[in-house]
């Protein structure tokens, strides 16, 4: 390969630094080889790199250890993908759910490990709570289905707004698809399932109006 990797390509590498994937996928295993054999690449990825690095930490002294240690592993090309792609949608879950960054930072935490899930299993749900604006009239809450699974259908009773965060998602009435970014409106009174169609789990939050939907689980 003559010509540099354009930034897409390096994008793609800094993302997922796990050698033993990438050695499996032929693309980005000529990408990396490329970035082996060529300084001006190599140096570009190590900046890209170190500017994930600073979306990634958080401000302040606390868990300044950590971010130090996340800081190493991101620049030895280690660390988890998965953490940075759900750290993108910080912003856009604090505007949905009226919630500062901090709080954010805490359901996407709780929602990585398996201790906070309150049915666990492959139709895994827990709540959290909204800001101020959204407290007296939604619920929110995370829900995670593994790959095939189908949450129940169920009949809304106000506004359901969901958000996906990883995997993907098919409405089942009209076969729409979900995928990480996209938000999934479901009006009051609507009746329908949902399905994870990903290999892997799919990760969605949802803020609820009017309360937990009925939902039929037999």
């Amino acid at each position: 390969m003559d010509e540099h990797l354009a930034e897409e390509q390096l994008l793609d590498l800094a993302l997922r630094v796990d050698a033993h994937a990438v050695a499996h996928e032929p693309a980005r295993a000529r990408d990396t080889q490329h970035v082996s054999t060529c300084p001006t690449c190599a140096a570009r990825l190590a900046a890209l790199r170190e500017e994930l690095t600073a979306d990634l930490l958080s401000d302040g002294d606390a868990g300044a250890i950590a971010s130090v240690q996340l800081k190493d592993r991101l620049l030895r090309g280690s660390y988890d993908p998965g953490d940075a792609a759900l750290h993108g949608f910080v912003r856009r879950i604090g505007l949905l759910f009226d919630l500062d960054e901090a709080a954010v930072q805490k359901v996407l935490h709780d929602a990585q490990g398996e201790t906070v899930w309150e049915v666990p299993g492959p139709i895994a749900y827990f709540h959290f709570q909204p800001g101020p604006r959204l407290s007296q009239v939604a619920e929110a809450g995370v829900v995670r289905l593994a790959p095939g699974m189908t949450f129940p259908r169920h009949r809304h009773r106000g506004d359901e707004h969901g958000l996906i965060l990883r995997g993907s998602l098919r409405e089942d009435n009209s076969g729409t698809m979900g995928y990480p970014g996209d938000i999934l409106f479901m009006p009051d009174g609507s009746v329908h399932s949902v399905t994870a169609m990903s290999t892997e789990p799919c990760l969605f939050v949802v803020l609820l109006y009017g309360g937990t939907p009925d939902i039929e689980w037999c």
